[in-house]
């Protein structure tokens, strides 16, 4: 009985992950897609250019941290997120009619995601 509980669990853990990483897909398409109809629509800023296309070496380099800061999990994973909200900073005021699109894409994979992946 014990195992079969062990098992459940495992399978509930699974799926608790698997929905975490698909929403966490869909909101980081949902970034990229935003990004370019800004990008498309002329209303980045130059910096904002510069982030977006910037690898985590090359922000490290940028911002004077040593390259062994970003060889340990721990420490790239901390990186990562900071570059992750530098570039989710840049974005812009899209028209109405694209921000509603984008809104509808987003809404319609996260849908996916649950049906995918749902949750007991």
């Amino acid at each position: 009985m014990k195992h079969a509980e062990e098992q459940q669990q495992l399978k509930e853990e699974k799926a608790r992950f698997l929905l975490s990483n698909c929403l966490d897909l869909a909101k980081e398409s949902l970034i990229e897609q935003w990004y370019a109809e800004c990008n498309v629509q002329g209303l980045l800023t130059g910096q904002c250019l510069l982030i977006r296309d910037m690898t985590l070496e090359e922000f490290a380099k940028k911002n004077h941290l040593n390259p062994e800061d970003i060889e340990t999990p721990a420490l790239r994973g901390k990186f990562s997120v900071e570059v992750l909200v530098k570039k989710e900073k840049c974005a812009c005021r899209l028209p109405i009619i694209h921000a509603d699109r984008l809104t509808k894409v987003i809404k319609d994979r996260k849908d996916e995601c649950y049906k995918k992946y749902p949750q007991n």
